[in-house]
């Protein structure tokens, strides 16, 4: 009697939390690698909240796409916007970011 409720238990688990943990999995995934629009529709389809607005996400797309392109400044230019205490209390380190991407680029 014990092992069946056991086996119960675990079935229950299964279907109840592993999916939760898939879901949020693949929401982080959609969230950060910049998907938008299947972030907001998987989070329909699988009934779980989106943790960011669909701008926010927009927004982190276009600051990696700056990073990713060498624009290190339009990059800052898209942080300050979003959040200038960033540019403020981290100037210093973007600065080092902006020299060694730009050394790393013309070398």
């Amino acid at each position: 009697m014990i092992h069946v409720i056991n086996n119960a238990i675990i079935i229950t688990l299964i279907l109840t939390i592993i999916p939760r943990d898939v879901n949020t999995l693949i929401m982080d995934y959609l969230i950060n690698e910049g998907y938008p629009s299947a972030a907001v529709k998987f989070a329909k389809e699988a009934n779980v909240t989106l943790p960011v607005d669909e701008e926010s996400i927009k927004k982190r797309v276009d600051i990696k796409d700056a990073i990713h392109s060498g624009n290190i400044m339009i990059a800052i230019d898209h942080i300050n916007a979003v959040d200038p205490l960033v540019r403020n209390n981290h100037f210093h380190f973007l600065y080092h970011c902006y020299d060694y991407l730009c050394i790393m680029h013309h070398s």
